[in-house]
């Protein structure tokens, strides 16, 4: 191939462009092949040695264009013939997905953006008198700030490219005139191309990457190592415990019901039966906050809280601390006899053991943490949602066949010998493992599991109606009792298989 072919090759792939924007392509290549002999001293052949194939070339130009050839055959059909069924599909995305999608993703952005305000909390550390803690606590929390700016730079480019896709695409559909125009200037709009028109600027964010990962590791290995000294230095004290108890002998004889209320955040949270007549609260920390136990003999009501703070913006430099040396724990202890309607827990990270406790309904909100639930009799209904870490369920039994509710995020899910009515189970990330369902008088109504990534492992499941799905797993029922046949057993696995056996 010499120079004339090649450009003939280019001219003829970019058939679908107008006869200007081709010509203005090939009088670039055609200046690319002159300076190259004239100022360069070097060969056509060598020249095209160098160059991508002219249907690579041209493919690149018409994504930058935007005249796929997905939704152009010819040039007679750039600005025309608009295909019904790809517009359908367009309105649906945008009805379906596109509504939520891109403002989730500029809201991450913004959020991460605005959240480095929260960096004037680390400046009065390194201001006025100071010791080698604060300024090592200084340089951790600087670097962590300036991996956190540059990875909000990597979510906007990410954003910017998701959103450029959809909106070519649109152009693309709709066949739009002079979109061509409009995509090459929405190809600007990217941070890296904005980067490598400033090196300075690039190279100064090159820096501060591998600066702050040096300075996170060297820094981090030193606090890690002297730990407790520098919680020492932050004011953590000795263990503490205060207690909080009432007598309630009366309400037992009187049979009134209490209810039980948490709100609380990186607490350890443990609910039993007492040996005597009173309510029993006890809670150990290291560190004072804004905790508050109440038991209300007028309303009987046992509340528990404590102030949270969910603001980006004030967050303080003491925050990880924190969460790297508070140790909290809450012990709960109500009476054998006492009569208990409901009890709510809410708890942000930190694990909840609940053990021997009889209740009309219990709900159970956790979003880092594992969850316990051992010899528990309900009246009606178990709610359990959680967002990292197992859920246990041991033992625990539905006296009016309610609903057992389980949904989870990230963690394995664990029945063993329950009974309630219905089951309602659903986790993304982890297995269900199911043991023992229903098997003193086999009267399950029904049971739904659902599961992104994880098997389903049904044993001695006695549920009427069993639904089962699972995107990346197996799904496996066997029951000894062979004599039981489910009404309806529904199983589908994208990536798995299915065994069950039922005789005929």
């Amino acid at each position: 191939m010499n120079k004339l072919e090649f450009l003939n090759a280019l001219n003829k792939e970019l058939d679908v462009l107008d006869k200007e924007e081709r010509k203005e392509i090939i009088a670039f290549y055609e200046e690319r092949f002159h300076t190259g002999t004239i100022y360069e001293n070097r060969t056509e052949e060598e020249i095209l040695a160098e160059l991508e194939s002219p249907q690579k070339i041209a493919k690149n130009v018409l994504e930058e264009y935007g005249v796929s050839k997905k939704y152009v055959k010819d040039k007679s059909e750039r600005y025309t013939n608009v295909n019904g069924a790809s517009v359908v599909m367009v309105l649906l995305f945008d009805l379906f997905i596109a509504t939520w999608l891109i403002p989730t993703l500029y809201t991450i952005v913004i959020s991460i953006f605005g959240s480095m305000l929260s960096y004037v909390s680390v400046i009065p550390l390194i201001l006025g008198e100071r010791t080698f803690y604060d300024e090592f606590m200084f340089a951790f929390f600087t670097a962590a700030y300036v991996l956190l700016l540059l990875f909000a730079f990597v979510v906007l480019e990410a954003a910017l490219y998701v959103t450029k896709k959809i909106v070519i695409w649109h152009l693309n559909v709709f066949k739009l005139k002079k979109r061509d125009k409009y995509i090459r200037g929405l190809s600007k709009l990217s941070v890296d191309r904005w980067f490598k028109r400033h090196r300075l600027i690039k190279s100064v964010k090159n820096i501060a990457l591998v600066g702050a990962i040096v300075t996170i590791v060297y820094t981090g290995i030193w606090l890690f190592g002297n730990q407790e000294e520098v919680m020492a230095y932050y004011q953590y004290n000795e263990l503490q415990i205060d207690t909080y108890e009432l007598d309630v002998s009366d309400d037992i004889v009187n049979q009134e019901e209490w209810t039980v209320a948490t709100d609380l955040q990186w607490m350890k949270i443990n609910v039993v039966l007492s040996d005597d007549e009173s309510i029993h609260i006890y809670h150990q920390y290291n560190k004072t906050t804004d905790f508050t136990a109440t038991i209300d003999d007028n309303t009987n009501q046992i509340i528990i809280t404590e102030a949270r703070n969910n603001d980006w913006f004030t967050w303080e430099v003491t925050s990880l601390i924190d969460l790297l040396g508070m140790k909290k724990e809450l012990r709960i202890e109500v009476p054998q006899s006492l009569l208990l309607d409901d009890i709510t827990i809410e708890n942000v990270s930190g694990d909840l053991n609940i053990n021997n406790i009889e209740t009309n309904d219990l709900e159970v909100a956790l979003v880092n943490g594992s969850i316990s639930l051992q010899y528990v009799t309900v009246t009606n209904n178990v709610t359990i949602q959680n967002t990292n870490g197992d859920i246990t369920v041991l033992d625990t039994t539905s006296s009016n066949m309610g609903v057992l509710d389980i949904n989870n995020t990230n963690g394995r899910i664990s029945t063993k010998r329950v009974t309630f009515g219905s089951y309602e189970i659903d986790n993304d990330n982890g297995d269900i493992v199911m043991i023992n369902v229903n098997t003193d008088a086999q009267d399950g109504i029904s049971l739904t599991c659902d599961v992104v990534n994880g098997d389903v492992e049904l044993s001695n499941v006695y549920v009427n109606i069993i639904t089962c799905e699972s995107t990346n797993g197996n799904i496996d029922l066997f029951n000894e009792d062979t004599s039981f046949i489910p009404d309806q057993f529904d199983a589908d696995t994208t990536n798995g298989n299915v065994s069950a056996y039922f005789p005929q």
